[in-house]
């Protein structure tokens, strides 16, 4: 989020204190809707179908209880509904231009910061089990959820140029500022992903797993969830 906000105010754009201090304050809450209660146990990922409207539950408490107003509450809870996926944008009650493109800075933020993780593809078989947890259905296998993943992966590239209205690009401008790299780094680790899971989908098929090597996570993955 920082490195958007970074690369628009390369690009000309202007915000206020507040403005940055708001965005931020969302970037950092936005998965709060996780978190489980005292008197709660098991996998915060049952949440993931509410995760958002539990975030901003919890920003509102958080907020309220510091004594910030109404204003900047609702400021946040209009960015943090632009990460929800399904989320129709131009439906979101922005209360300024600068409040709208913080929101979309943080939904290019949200999916960028997922899908560029180097360990993103090693993350997707726990993703898969706490859907099924979440009693998310239609999702069938684990390699018909991994087949699938080239499908969001378009949806979600849509969703960046188009519903978040293209800020995915200012990140060209931070990288060029900050390392004079021309390229904006997280699409290109996303389609590196992309193109090995492909590999790996077409020719290692029951081994799959074999080759999903990164943070030792394929091990994790069998003593949180013994066969």
């Amino acid at each position: 989020m920082a490195r958007l906000i970074h690369g628009a105010i390369l690009n000309g754009l202007h915000f206020s204190k507040r403005d940055l201090f708001l965005g931020l304050a969302s970037a950092m809450l936005h998965d709060s809707g996780y978190i489980l209660a005292r008197d709660e146990a098991g996998p915060g990922g049952r949440y993931t179908l509410v995760h958002i409207d539990r975030s901003i539950d919890f920003l509102k408490r958080y907020f309220f209880l510091n004594g910030y107003s109404s204003n900047d509450v609702d400021a946040c809870e209009a960015i943090l509904k632009c990460t929800g996926l399904n989320v129709k944008i131009p439906q979101i009650e922005f209360l300024s231009r600068e409040n709208e493109i913080m929101g979309k800075m943080l939904g290019t933020a949200d999916l960028l910061g997922q899908m560029a993780d180097r360990t993103y593809l090693e993350k997707l078989p726990f993703l898969y089990r706490e859907f099924k947890q979440a009693g998310m259905e239609g999702i069938g296998t684990e390699l018909d959820f991994l087949d699938s993943t080239s499908g969001f992966h378009k949806v979600v590239m849509e969703r960046l140029a188009h519903d978040l209205g293209g800020v995915d690009g200012y990140m060209r401008h931070h990288f060029h500022a900050r390392w004079d790299i021309d390229e904006n780094l997280y699409i290109a680790a996303i389609e590196s992903s992309m193109r090995f899971l492909k590999t790996i989908l077409k020719n290692h098929r029951d081994d799959l797993h074999d080759y999903l090597k990164r943070g030792n996570l394929m091990a994790k993955l069998r003593k949180r969830y013994p066969e």
